[in-house]
């Protein structure tokens, strides 16, 4: 994707424009449009997609698009290794396997392999039967059906921001190993929460947008969610230390407070003991000083509500949420609740919100969050699916494509900057009294123009689309390019050493926010909200399948559907979710049915299974 003379990214292929059939739609809108330069001299080739063979009765649909890599440590190796007969294939092995010599269809017995037992034998034994070509499937088996396949999601375009932020995400980088989404997005949030109410942007005389980022990465382990946590929110949460510290009265001031309020209360009742009425009697040199003010604290972990309100009661500023694990916040005890999950939601817009406790109604003028957290794939639709209620919509989500570095970085002679420096700067800047009282940031007209032009393709891809929170997240599109834009705006302008917040939002800044919109987080919103509409369905009972079989197949690589389906542990005994599978299966060429089966000329569910199939299933989790 490139950005025209008018600022705005050029959506090469987005939903039915581009994609061909309706069913396609919501799967790969920007599939074809995601410019992947390849580099044979690198050892990780780019996210491409390849369009599967149509099966019979739409199981599948009309195409479906399996990557070269998945996330969750799937790598198309393990299918090339699995041809393999001397490959060795590490996986739990249960306790009622064991190793048995296994006779080939020519008489020879396989050869006895010391240290290989369990599933790790039979992946081999099931590989060395692979020459065989009695009853076998015609043509090698397709095996990306396996694997969870993920939409492409171009780089992150990291030298389209501006020079300070550019550079200080790069020193980041040089030092430690994680991905400059992850970084980027996390910074976005942790800025936002930083700020909270002391700024907000002035879109038009009418429309104005509050400062807060609801920020996700999404990442398998070890891919550089913790680090570009640490390097954001972290720092954020180090200040938050720093002050709740310097605030707190040492013990010994406490022990003396409370020998005071000791000695005050016994001289009280002393003078009533001896007739003297409490409106006579001068107290004023007992008079209880007021409380210290609690610490402005930005940041919290607190996954309830009442405390989150409570929170917010002393403080107008509004509240960063921070946990590295997102989902513990998201989907806590009172999160999940109907009143808690409505909070959250009103706090991605501000505003004003009553409370009622204990007959004591209340008003906080400035219900206003942000967050910055990180969740793994697997845990996708637990931390955004609510019934449709609109929080994925409203999360700024970062799922790269993970390019991994096998090599260390060097180690630096000393710490980089970071956002340490900047951060402090704008946590001191004062706090408005409400959502839309702090200080306004006008967006500059002629990046009015260019939100205007963007905003007419996300419009009309939320109204083709299919699918609540797809078609919610490209109608919030135009609310993401406005935060991204006002946060990198005063980001720049405090890294450049200047004091306060900038006056403007320039036509550059919106066209970047646009930029990073159209090329990086529109496709993994797309990607995470595609991945959570997977879950759940027949593929991740195919994947236990698959591997049931695997584990249960004969040594000749021969099994009966019914008898695998009611044995102790089967994954389920329901013969309609075990029919599609094997069919899909068959058309797959990962098993074949056996030949000359029942009276009726009809088979018996004996089935045999093609060695590759049942090495690749074996490695599955």
């Amino acid at each position: 994707m490139a950005i025209n003379e008018r600022g705005i990214g050029d959506l090469q292929c987005i939903g039915r424009v581009c994609c061909g059939s309706r069913d396609d739609a919501t799967r790969g809108s920007f599939r074809a449009g995601a410019s992947m330069n390849y580099d044979p001299t690198k050892t990780t080739p780019p996210t491409q997609s390849t369009p599967l063979p149509e099966l019979r009765d739409g199981l599948l649909g009309s195409t479906a698009s399996v990557p070269s890599f998945d996330h969750r440590g799937t790598e198309p190796q393990i299918i090339e290794a699995a041809a393999d007969a001397n490959a060795v294939i590490e996986t739990n092995e249960p306790a009622d396997l064991q190793q048995q010599p296994v006779v080939l269809k020519t008489g020879r017995v396989a050869a006895d392999q010391p240290g290989r037992r369990g599933l790790e034998a039979k992946a081999a034994t099931t590989a060395a039967l692979a020459d065989e070509p009695d009853e076998r499937p015609a043509g090698a088996p397709d095996l990306t059906l396996l694997f969870p396949s993920l939409l492409p999601v171009p780089p992150f375009p990291l030298d389209a921001l501006p020079p300070g932020l550019r550079k200080t995400i790069d020193q980041l980088l040089k030092v430690r190993l994680t991905d400059p989404a992850f970084v980027a997005t996390a910074a976005f949030a942790t800025i936002a929460g930083a700020l909270g109410t002391a700024v907000y942007l002035q879109v038009s005389p009418a429309e104005q947008e509050p400062c807060s980022i609801y920020g996700i990465n999404i990442g398998a382990t070890h891919t550089g969610k913790t680090v570009a946590y640490d390097f954001t929110a972290g720092e954020l949460e180090r200040l938050d230390m720093e002050t709740a510290l310097q605030s707190r009265v040492p013990a010994g001031r406490q022990r003396i407070a409370k020998v005071v309020e000791q000695e005050r209360d016994r001289r009280l009742r002393q003078a009533i003991r001896q007739g003297i009425k409490v409106g006579e009697a001068d107290f004023a040199v007992f008079e209880e000083e007021p409380p210290a003010a609690p610490a402005g604290l930005h940041t919290t972990n607190d996954a309830t509500y009442a405390g989150l309100l409570d929170i917010l009661e002393q403080q107008p500023r509004g509240i960063l949420l921070t946990h590295q694990e997102v989902r513990s916040l998201v989907r806590g005890t009172m999160l999940r609740s109907p009143a808690g999950r409505a909070i959250l939601l009103q706090g991605y817009d501000g505003g004003p919100y009553r409370r009622s406790l204990h007959k004591h109604p209340t008003l906080i003028p400035a219900l206003q969050f942000s967050l910055c957290g990180a969740t793994q794939p697997s845990r996708v639709v637990e931390v955004l699916d609510s019934d449709g209620d609109g929080f994925a919509s409203r999360c700024l989500l970062a799922y790269p494509d993970i390019q991994y570095r096998a090599d260390l970085p060097d180690r630096p002679n000393a710490k980089p900057i970071g956002f340490g420096p900047l951060l402090r700067r704008l946590s001191a800047l004062p706090a408005g009294a409400t959502t839309f009282g702090g200080q306004a940031v006008q967006l500059e007209v002629h990046g009015w123009h260019k939100l205007k032009s963007a905003n007419r393709p996300w419009s009309k891809l939320a109204a083709d689309l299919s699918g609540d929170a797809l078609v919610s997240a490209f109608a919030r599109a135009r609310s993401h390019a406005l935060r991204i834009a006002l946060v990198i705006e005063i980001a720049e302008h405090g890294l450049a050493g200047k004091s306060g917040l900038p006056r403007y939002v320039t036509e550059e800044t919106m066209r970047v926010a646009i930029h990073l919109v159209n090329t990086f987080y529109l496709p993994s919103a797309e990607r995470a909200l595609s991945h959570m509409r997977g879950v759940g369905d027949t593929d991740a009972f195919l994947r236990r399948i698959a591997r049931w079989i695997a584990q249960n197949v004969d040594a000749r690589g021969q099994f009966n559907v019914r008898v695998l389906r009611m044995l102790p542990r089967s994954p389920t005994r329901d013969a309609a979710i075990w029919e599609p599978i094997i069919d899909r299966l068959l058309q797959a060429r990962c098993i074949t049915t056996l030949q000359g089966n029942g009276k009726a000329g009809r088979p018996r569910g004996d089935f045999i299974a093609d060695a590759a199939f049942v090495a690749a299933a074996l490695t599955l989790a």
